[in-house]
């Protein structure tokens, strides 16, 4: 018998109090009375060795039931005896997760995995069954426990020679948490579909590069008698030096700059060069770099691409012996540029007309960039986005509608009856009108739909207070019944602000009013450039698409390509020419570190880590004795859970103090009578 608190038997020396006070006698049991004693004090009795103890019976229940309560609050079990290997009936479940990231790729670490599985799978019995799992950024079985149970005892190693024989390390990130989720379903499968098991194991076969991700085993509830074994391979270069991309910028000149990252974690000073390249021919683009880094620096660089090359580029990392991340792929984002049509009058110096804040609020745009055109060949360059501020013409009209149906968006800033009209014929409905003027002087945007693509930016209730946004010279526009129009945002008084309607393939997007401080105090407030911004965006076609990417990264895999283009870094062709696109895909930088995850971490997360687990950590002998430790007392828990014996014992405590007190009843009683026959 073992107990969970042992340092609540210190109450069992409350023992001593009822010893005490039944060897203390403070009076006689048969008292006389005469009056020479009246006039004398009286003195309480002293404890000698004459003194003997008074109702033993007694003491012994009320010594049995502070024993017994001690007891109980130390919480006792009764220990397990081990199950020999000759009268257990179960067999030995293990999972090998095998790690097949991109650190696995530096040299030497493969074959010792390999070596490592293997070793792994020659030690288990006839009886026992094995699984393999291998994970990168996703995690998948390759050799189950039907597979192995299906092979003789004696051709079961051989054939899962012959599965990894066939597999190499991947490009993709570390998830080992992914890994060891999938290993503890392997485990609950084997034991629904196979014998009971005396002991489940998990067996982790990897270099632990503290790059990897555990976060997914918080709080995970590991099964009884499980334990996770790991087993690092070690590289035949414990240090590694890195190139990484950072970004892009442009120089004044606009020359496109790629940042990127140099380190290594050398414990010297070391030379490297970085050279950029083109991709078809690997001609040097520019000039070599020279860098000389301090022991473990890392330092940011930048490579100008030269004027002209749009296309593809690499940067190679000279003077490492890792070859896996000492490339960077490069395909600098691409340019969207588009006229902005403007047809109303365009003074771009005119603080009075809305083409002045229009020009403003575009200059500076990136992507998509727009230059405002004003006048009456606005028209003639082809743009995804026309902005109309004043009543068009018949054949104006008749071209703004088939570029609103081959996929165009009008944006008319309707701020008067004929605008209306002019939004209702682009439309394709008759009956849009302005009803009765406003009875107030000013209005506030009192209904918006944040789920609407122009405002799903203000979603956040940090930036959706438009309540300091007033507007003064509003039309209400009322569209005809069954108006295929939808109000993005209405005026406090209900009458539409922001009004859609889809047309062909293009969409029409009506403002009510003017653009100018005189109609509102929309064009001063923090929200107009962010919402133009949305609206050109959206017309431009979406955000655009993704140029860089890291391997595995699930946003590249909705871009078209085939799914073995993105299983390794490179350049991957998206669309092919008039107007190619390229994705540049790279080992994620996490994959570089090359020191290793402390067993502290695993231990944070309530790993049950085996003793036998094999990792470089200079301090994991106390790391194992802690994890035994912490094993020991984790399944010493659950056998004083599942027993309970201290609530039997708070039951004895009970019943020994009801027949006490009823013993002492009984004793009290007697006394009684004496005295009164006496």
């Amino acid at each position: 018998m073992s107990l969970l608190a042992p340092l609540f038997l210190l109450g069992a020396l409350a023992i001593g109090v009822p010893i005490v006070a039944h060897l203390m006698r403070r009076a006689t049991r048969e008292r006389v009375h005469f009056s020479a004693t009246q006039f004398l004090e009286p003195t309480p009795p002293r404890l000698d060795r004459r003194n003997r103890i008074e109702h033993p019976w007694l003491l012994l229940l009320r010594c049995l039931a502070v024993a017994a309560l001690a007891f109980g609050f130390a919480r006792p079990f009764l220990r397990e005896a081990p199950t020999s290997p000759t009268d257990a009936a179960a067999a030995r479940h293990v999972v090998v997760v095998l790690d097949e990231s991109a650190s696995m790729q530096r040299s030497g670490l493969w074959p010792a995995a390999f070596d490592r599985v293997r070793a792994v799978a020659e030690e288990l019995g006839a009886a026992d069954r094995l699984a393999l799992v291998t994970t990168g950024r996703r995690a998948t079985v390759v050799f189950g426990a039907s597979q192995w149970d299906a092979r003789p005892p004696a051709e079961r190693a051989s054939r899962l020679d012959a599965v990894l024989a066939d597999r190499l390390p991947g490009w993709d990130g570390t998830h080992l948490d992914a890994g060891v989720e999938l290993a503890l379903e392997e485990l609950d499968a084997m034991g629904e579909t196979g014998p009971a098991a005396s002991s489940v194991e998990i067996v982790v076969v990897s270099d632990f590069a503290d790059g990897a991700r555990l976060s997914g085993l918080a709080g995970r509830d590991w099964p009884d008698r499980a334990r996770l074994r790991l087993d690092a391979v070690d590289a035949v270069a414990e240090t590694n030096a890195a190139l990484h991309f950072l970004g892009w910028t442009t120089a004044p000149d606009g020359t496109r700059l790629a940042r990127l990252r140099l380190a290594h974690d050398f414990d010297a000073p070391r030379e490297y060069r970085v050279s950029l390249r083109a991709t078809d021919d690997a001609r040097d683009l520019a000039p070599p770099l020279a860098v000389t880094l301090a022991p473990r620096e890392a330092r940011a660089l930048t490579l100008a691409l030269p004027a002209g090359h749009d296309g593809p580029a690499r940067a190679d990392l000279a003077g490492d012996g890792e070859p896996f991340d000492n490339t960077v792929w490069l395909v600098p984002p691409a340019e969207r540029r588009f006229p902005l049509p403007y047809l109303g009058s365009g003074d771009g110096a005119d603080p009075r007309q809305s083409f002045f804040y229009v020009s403003r609020a575009t200059s500076g745009w990136r992507d998509p960039a727009m230059t405002p055109v004003a006048g009456p060949d606005a028209l003639a360059a082809d743009a995804p986005l026309i902005i109309v501020a004043a009543p068009p013409d018949f054949a104006t009209s008749a071209r703004l509608r088939a570029r609103l149906e081959a996929g165009a968006s009008v944006l008319v800033l309707a701020h008067d009856a004929a605008l209306v009209a002019a939004a209702g014929a682009l439309a394709g409905e008759s009956g849009w009108t302005v009803g009765p003027a406003p009875e107030r002087d000013d209005a506030l945007l009192g209904d918006i739909d944040f789920r609407h693509p122009l405002f799903a930016s203000f979603a956040d209730p940090r930036y959706s207070d438009f309540t300091r946004v007033r507007f003064w010279q509003r039309p209400a526009i009322v569209t005809p019944p069954g108006s295929r129009s939808v109000a993005a945002a209405r005026f406090d008084d209900g009458s539409p602000a922001v009004l859609e309607t889809p047309v062909g393939r293009g969409s029409l997007v009506v403002w009510a009013g003017a653009w100018t401080p005189t109609a509102s105090q929309w064009v001063l407030s923090t929200k107009f450039v962010p919402w133009f911004q949305a609206l050109a965006r959206r017309a431009a076609g979406g955000p655009p698409p993704p140029t860089m990417a890291e391997v595995g990264d699930p946003s590249a895999a909705g871009l078209g390509a085939p799914d073995e283009a993105l299983a390794r870094p490179g350049i991957v062709a998206l669309a092919p020419a008039p107007t190619p696109r390229w994705l540049a895909l790279n080992v994620p930088p996490a994959e570089s570190r090359s020191t290793t995850i402390p067993l502290d971490e695993w231990e944070a997360l309530g790993a049950p880590l085996s003793l036998a687990s094999n990792t470089p950590d200079a301090a994991a002998e106390q790391a194992e004795a802690r994890a035994a430790v912490r094993a020991g007392s984790q399944a010493a828990a659950r056998l004083e859970a599942g027993q309970q014996l201290w609530r039997w014992l708070l039951l004895a405590t009970a019943a020994l103090l009801a027949l006490e007190s009823l013993v002492a009843t009984r004793l009290a009683s007697r006394r009684m009578q004496a005295s009164a026959a006496t």
